[in-house]
């Protein structure tokens, strides 16, 4: 909740018992938001929207630099509708590889969960064939380690920084995770 707290007050949904919030969480893993999304996101009435982990994904450079694709994706949001809460996409646990923490704890794997015998903890990616090779699992944040939080919240630290996050959206309350493949 720290790598969030700014002393500008972040904007809020709005909420009334009469009239339910909707929520818009998504993003377009082809590139980034096009017109007619950012106008329809823009002018629905949603009370937050976030951005999905899987934004721009496929543009280049592929499957990299997921926190700045996600800015990027913010901006236009923020540009058409000043008002809309723009919500950060990061998971709690799962190390997903689009992003540039990933990059970072590639060299330094000692920040990633394992299990007594030092060997990885991982997660199997929901639909991935085949289950047990190395491109179907992903790492786990090791968050009992002080640097291995520092990095975290320096990834949502920054987000909020840019101007065109007002909140960040921490995924994962439970974990399907093992050691190695099996």
């Amino acid at each position: 909740a720290a790598a969030c707290v700014s002393t500008t007050r972040a904007l809020q949904p709005a909420f009334s018992w009469e009239r339910l919030p909707r929520f818009w969480h998504a993003g377009n893993a082809s590139g980034p938001l096009n017109a007619t999304l950012v106008e329809f996101v823009a002018r629905r009435g949603w009370a937050i929207a976030t951005i999905e982990k899987m934004q721009a994904q496929a543009a280049s450079p592929a499957s990299q630099h997921a926190e700045a694709k996600i800015i990027a994706a913010a901006r236009q949001l923020k540009a058409a509708s000043p008002t809309l809460p723009v919500i950060f996409y990061l998971n709690s646990v799962m190390d997903w590889p689009q992003y540039d923490l990933h990059a970072e704890l590639t060299s330094a794997p000692q920040y990633w969960l394992s299990d007594d015998d030092g060997q990885p903890i991982v997660i199997r990616k929901p639909g991935c064939e085949p289950p047990n090779s190395s491109a179907s699992i992903v790492h786990v944040f090791d968050h009992a380690q002080r640097k291995m939080r520092q990095l975290f919240l320096g990834v949502l630290r920054r987000a909020k920084v840019s101007g065109a996050v007002d909140g960040c959206f921490l995924d994962r309350g439970n974990t399907n995770a093992t050691s190695g493949l099996g």
